[in-house]
């Protein structure tokens, strides 16, 4: 096999043609399940993103880094610099009204605006209706109107997250994957960006779109990537992010995701001696943007370890945790989905995950769960 021959047979094979095509796909992802946990209806939702500033941060990172060359497709930047007045009616037209021209709206109606916004103030309607267009809140809609499906974000948020994407571009940890194509296959490296796979899984479908491939021809190695960011140091990545946002959860589900997805006949033959190895984490401190640093999880690891070691005066022990992994999760989803069935109607999925995991017995191997730490 020639050295970009399983470079281009992952393009030719890749699962979803365009985002769109991907974001209207109603199967299971992480970004589902993670949110399943506390609310269950999130699996049943079609929007995943969720809402924050922060998060819209990292969105906008990712996108810097992994897809450059959508950033005018994905991204809207403008200023919204309004009085807790106007935003009011800004997040009402927005969510409400889907065909909005003030020009042919009434006196009643933009009473009505007002009212439905919980704004109240002592002006005509022709005051109302002037303030509107002199505020900008009038344009601010209408470029929301114009460009549906963006991130939109205010521009000092947009610069830090310029600033933070060209952190990861140029430090020595992370430069290697920005590199241009014709350097990388010099040194028998391939590099894939935001890669949409889907895949059947503990009797689920499911999909995933994966950071970054890296696909070392030389030691013929496959390694998944995802990049985070965060508010905290990256030394409390391993304990804090990583178990709070469920971190573990993703890296074994796009681990085993991907294995099943390479497993396709057409793939497989052509594998040869090639393996998937390591899980990266990427993690960018918003504290030290400068500061990208890589968090490596074995394959092994991922798919087996249930332990970590814990220091003692004595020594270390080794202590089992169990948490839910993939496995469990997919067989509550099911337990989860069959009792809307039958018309109950449980508050959470965590109790099916926990009564799963009660009656688990950890081989001397460790073969269930994931780590707890690095």
């Amino acid at each position: 096999m020639s050295i970009t021959s399983l470079y281009d047979l992952l393009k030719l094979n890749e699962s979803y043609s365009s985002d769109e095509e991907y974001d209207s796909s109603d199967l299971l992802s992480f970004s589902k399940v993670k949110n399943a946990l506390a609310i269950p209806s999130s699996l049943f939702d079609d929007r995943e993103r969720e809402d924050s500033e922060w998060l819209d941060f990292g969105s906008i990172v990712d996108i810097m880094l992994t897809a450059p060359d959508k950033i005018n497709d994905k991204i809207l930047v403008l200023d919204n610099n309004f009085s807790d007045m106007y935003l009011k009616i800004i997040n009402h037209i927005s969510n409400n009204i889907y065909d909005f021209d003030i020009d042919s709206m009434s006196d009643e109606q933009l009473d009505s605006l007002f009212a439905a916004s919980g704004v109240k103030v002592n002006w005509t309607a022709a005051t109302k209706k002037k303030n509107l267009k002199d505020s900008g809140v009038i344009n601010y809609v209408s470029k929301l109107r114009d460009n549906p499906g963006k991130i939109v974000v205010v521009p000092d948020v947009y610069l830090k997250a310029l600033k933070t994407a060209e952190c990861v571009r140029n430090h020595r940890f992370t430069s290697l994957l920005f590199r241009e194509q014709p350097y990388l296959r010099a040194n028998g490296i391939d590099v894939l960006f935001q890669y949409k796979i889907r895949y059947s899984l503990y009797g689920l479908e499911w999909k995933s779109k994966i950071d970054c491939i890296i696909i070392n021809h030389r030691t013929k190695s496959i390694n998944l990537i995802d990049f985070k960011t965060g508010s905290d140091y990256w030394f409390s990545f391993p304990n804090h992010n990583f178990m709070r946002y469920k971190y573990y959860l993703q890296a074994e589900l796009y681990t085993r995701g991907f294995l099943e997805f390479m497993a396709q006949p057409n793939i497989m033959q052509h594998m040869n001696d090639y393996r998937v190895s390591n899980f990266v984490f990427v993690y960018i401190s918003r504290l030290e943007p400068q500061m990208p640093v890589p968090f490596t999880l074995s394959t092994h690891t991922i798919l087996y370890s249930t332990y970590k070691e814990t220091p003692t005066l004595s020594g270390k022990y080794l202590e089992y945790v169990l948490r839910p992994n993939v496995s469990t999760l997919s067989e509550a989803i099911k337990r989860y989905r069959s009792s809307l069935e039958d018309n109950v109607s449980p508050s959470s999925i965590e109790p099916y995950i926990f009564k799963f995991i009660d009656g688990f017995t950890v081989s001397d191997d460790g073969v269930i769960g994931i780590p707890i730490s690095f």
